[in-house]
């Protein structure tokens, strides 16, 4: 008898082996309430043949899965390897060290308080200007000239820095290896993107990061105001519009790169943020919520149905159907709505 036949003799005993997850788990745990130190054994014994032969996901560690992505999220706003490299890519790009920086001098900052609390008032004047200097930075790329007289908040050295910063070569020697790579991202984080954006598609690349954290690490190389780096969902999430034939106002919520970290927390957090604000617009414009009397009754339509069939399979008429012994004590009036609604709902477009 090997060493294995011998642990999963003492672990199951002679009831069945067990050997699926919940199984597994659940002998473990009451080995653990009897015998702590024999279960440790037990566990270390069995560890590489289960993960050879019974539960090969094992051997994906924990950093490279769902719970990864959320912890380096997590830790992003103050990772010190994008830090260094954030400041490697602006150095590359010519990007001075006071662009783009929001002050109490700008002319933007009295409007700004006015509008938000002021803990927001540097995020969201940088947030302004940074897409300013960025969408500056790509038509420089695309047309090649650009006047630096043309923004209407930047400074004009500030556009200077995009302009200059959108002829630079990622590709050249002189650049680190891992910046000469072109990211190969969905667009604009590819290989034909504009130096900010290929440089934070390679950030993504290079610190294993979800594609949804690219924009802000674009504001971030841009601003260096790392609060652009909080908060970034760790699901992959899409939206789309327009797709349900029933309806050009519903929309598709598409989420990828689900795995067995994924909790209910998570999804509580998709519907928080993603699902529910576009339900309420919805029900904003059609001035109500879908309740009270005219919320759909399944059970009821169902019960209807066969006399509805009787309608469209047989020609019978309504007066037919109120006649008929099985609609029992309904009123007129409550099969007239039933049947009226079945035919809304049922009756195929022409």
């Amino acid at each position: 008898m090997t060493r294995i036949d011998e642990a999963l003799q003492v672990l199951y005993g002679n009831s069945g082996r067990d050997l699926t997850a919940e199984g597994y788990a659940e002998h473990l745990h009451q080995l653990r309430k009897v015998n702590p130190t024999l279960a440790r054994r037990i566990e270390r014994t069995l560890e590489p043949f289960l993960t050879g032969h019974v539960f090969p996901g094992r051997k994906r560690k924990w950093d490279q899965t769902f719970e990864g992505v959320r912890a380096r999220l997590a830790l992003l706003p103050n990772n010190p390897h994008v830090r260094q490299d954030v400041i490697l890519i602006r150095s590359v790009l010519g990007i001075p060290n006071n662009h783009v920086k929001a002050t109490k001098n700008d002319t933007s900052w009295k409007e700004i308080s006015a509008l938000v609390q002021p803990q927001s008032i540097r995020r969201v004047l940088e947030s302004n200007m940074a897409g300013e200097w960025h969408y500056i930075h790509c038509q420089a790329v695309l047309h090649n000239t650009i006047n630096p007289t043309d923004s209407g908040i930047l400074p004009s050295p500030f556009v200077k820095s995009a302009i200059s910063s959108s002829r630079v070569n990622f590709k050249a020697s002189t650049i680190p290896s891992w910046l000469q790579k072109p990211p190969s991202g969905p667009a604009p984080y590819d290989s034909n993107s504009a130096p900010v954006d290929w440089a934070a598609g390679r950030l993504v690349e290079r610190h294993r990061l979800p594609w949804q954290a690219a924009l802000p690490l674009v504001f971030y190389i841009i601003t260096q105001n790392a609060s652009f780096l909080k908060k970034i969902e760790s699901l992959d999430i899409a939206i789309k519009y327009g797709n349900a034939p029933s309806d050009n106002e519903a929309f598709t919520v598409v989420i990828n790169n689900l795995d067995e970290f994924v909790s209910k927390k998570d999804w509580n957090r998709v519907w928080d943020r993603m699902i529910k604000p576009r339900q309420s617009r919805i029900w904003e414009t059609r001035g109500t919520k879908p309740q009270g009397r005219r919320s759909v009754d399944i059970s009821r339509l169902n019960e209807a149905l066969p006399w509805y069939c009787k309608v469209v399979e047989e020609q019978k008429t309504i007066p037919d159907i109120l006649a008929d012994p099985s609609t029992g004590n309904l009123d007129q009036e409550t099969i007239r709505r039933v049947l009226s609604d079945l035919s809304k709902l049922l009756k195929p477009i022409p």
